[in-house]
């Protein structure tokens, strides 16, 4: 009988922001991965407030656009998850925010399923949801779309863009300047707000994108909303 592998979406940051379901996972759990890119890890605060560090295990992914080295190191990880799961142990694999959002956790989760593992996810609370709870702004409201866009390329910024949606661009920190220019020309500029590192150290808002400093961190998040009519 083999173990099983349990992706915990952690929240934004926040150790607070935890699920209980989630907090429990990773108590039952014999071993949990987290992956990180050689540095300090932006779940560190988790691991050490719930004092998980004995059983906690580091997949090396560098920061990379070159998909075949991403492809090796994951390999690599899935290795490392897999000689666990052989010993029939439960694997709790921790990511920021949820893990079926763009999250570190896909990898292990497709290459599990291939091979036959038995594979669970304990969802956790998207930066979007964070955000509009710190901002107190609604997210969507009545027949409002709401889109979730990876800001890495210009086109798909310009294609969000071209709807009246409330948009979540993700990942924003490299086209922040392209952004900002783009929702000025649109007019668009006083709906939209800026979160950085939310729910971590050194978390930033700014509400106001007119005059804004640009991003120092990967963890940066934009959101534009649709001109809201009413409740």
């Amino acid at each position: 009988m083999a173990g099983i592998l349990i992706g915990v979406g952690a929240g934004p940051g926040d150790p607070n922001l935890l699920t209980l379901k989630g907090l429990q996972t990773l108590e039952d759990a014999d071993i949990i991965v987290i992956a990180d890119s050689g540095s300090k890890s932006a779940l560190d605060s988790i691991i050490s407030q719930f004092s998980f560090e004995d059983k906690l295990v580091r997949v090396e992914v560098p920061m990379t656009k070159d998909e075949e080295v991403l492809r090796q190191a994951w390999d690599e990880g899935f290795a490392l998850i897999k000689s666990y799961l052989e010993n029939e142990q439960v694997v709790a694999q921790l990511v920021l925010g949820d893990a079926s959002l763009y999250a570190s956790f896909t990898p292990s989760l497709l290459l599990a399923k291939e091979a036959g593992y038995e594979v669970r996810i304990v969802p956790g609370i998207m930066t979007a949801s964070a955000a509009a709870a710190t901002t107190l702004t609604p997210l969507a409201i009545k027949d409002e779309a709401l889109h979730f866009v990876p800001a890495l390329s210009t086109d798909l910024i310009d294609l969000a863009l071209s709807s009246d949606a409330n948009i979540v661009f993700y990942k924003a920190k490299r086209n922040f300047e392209y952004i900002v220019s783009a929702l000025k020309k649109l007019g668009r500029i006083d709906e939209a707000y800026l979160v950085e590192k939310l729910g971590m150290p050194g978390e930033r808002v700014s509400m106001d994108l007119t005059n804004a400093e640009p991003p120092s961190s990967y963890f940066t998040t934009i959101f534009v909303s649709a001109k809201h009519s009413g409740n």
